[in-house]
């Protein structure tokens, strides 16, 4: 993991570089995963800088290095914008019922219900079958688009401001927060459905 939750700080870090002193990184148990609150050891010369003590809780599936990374530097930005406290995200989780659920890959469940979507390489948004779950779920959505040194963000045919994560300075910037229930698409997808029904 490039990002963690530093006890000492009371908020979220990424390294390389962590601007502190040696001493201070080898304390026992300062940093925790942002997502299980797990201890990490911090490791100068990983470039994954923290490393699980035990069995590592990334479920990277088949997600690339460059969407986990962004995944983090979201949630370091959650953690810090809104003073939550340690292990209040969930990378990857599950947000609605079955058989409508999706998969989030950020989520804040408290003190508010916020999903953030981390593009990559999709184009294909807002999804109305995900605005859907989202709605039925009541969460917000956010869009954060990954720009890397070998691609730029995606190009979104959308109306949707969509933020930004830079894997290079490691800079988020925040887009629209939607509200799927007031969502044209989902709107107009109820529509379609009720008139085919």
């Amino acid at each position: 993991m490039i990002v963690a939750f530093d006890t000492k700080q009371q908020k979220g870090v990424a390294g390389p570089p962590l601007h502190c002193d040696s001493e201070d990184r080898e304390q026992h148990g300062r940093y925790e995963c942002i997502a299980c609150g797990e201890p990490l050891t911090y490791q100068s010369d990983d470039p994954e800088t923290f490393v699980h003590e035990g069995a590592s809780c990334v479920k990277t599936g088949n997600m690339s290095d460059q969407h986990r990374i962004a995944e983090e530097l979201v949630g370091k930005e959650l953690l810090n914008c809104l003073s939550l406290p340690s292990c209040t995200l969930e990378l990857e989780t599950r947000v609605g019922s079955a058989p409508n659920f999706v998969i989030a890959d950020v989520c804040v469940r408290e003190p508010l219900k916020l999903a953030v979507e981390v593009i990559h390489s999709n184009t294909s948004i807002p999804d109305p079958r995900r605005l859907q779950a989202y709605a039925d779920a009541g969460y917000a959505v956010t869009y954060v688009a990954v720009e890397d040194t070998q691609e730029s963000a995606p190009t979104i045919d959308t109306s949707v401001d969509i933020g930004r994560c830079n894997l290079t300075t490691h800079n988020v910037t925040w887009g629209s927060i939607i509200n799927p229930r007031e969502s044209t698409v989902v709107q107009q997808t109820r529509v379609r459905s009720s008139l085919s029904a």
